[in-house]
Formats: structure tokens, sequence, C-alpha cells
């Protein structure tokens, strides 16, 4: 179809199978995606700024909100 997904494989997580993220917004150098039902994170974000990335997840963790960001820069 017409979806796209993100497919991460964490080492140590989820018996070594893949979880997938469906693509709801793409612009530019900018993408979401979106698992409602998985544990956490239930949304990944990733965002190019010249020679930065800048990554978020984000999600209902033990009954709260949690966000974590991660920002990097290209070494020369």
């Amino acid at each position: 179809g017409n979806d796209w997904y993100y497919i991460p494989i964490v080492s140590g997580q989820n018996e070594g199978l893949d979880v997938r993220f469906k693509m709801i917004f793409y612009q530019g150098q900018e993408f979401i995606c979106e698992n409602k039902m998985h544990d956490f994170p239930q949304r990944i974000a990733y965002r190019r700024i010249n020679d930065s990335l800048y990554a978020s997840i984000e999600g209902i963790r033990k009954d709260k909100f949690r966000k974590q960001n991660f920002d990097f820069i290209k070494l020369p």
C-alpha cells in the first residue's frame, strides 16, 4: 500500500523481534512514526537541520507522559 513504517529491532528487547511504527507525518527533513499499542515509546520523531539530527521518543509509561530527546551533530 501507501503506508511507510519505521521498524527498529532493539537488542535485548522484545525477544529480538521488530516493532512497527507507522509514519504519520513526513515533510522535508522531518518524519514522525507512531505505534499506540507499543508499551514505550509510542511515538518516534526525527528532524534533520543542516549537519544536526534531532530525534525524540515519547509516550505514556507507568501512567505518566515521558519524552526523551537525542541530539546529534556531524563530526568533521
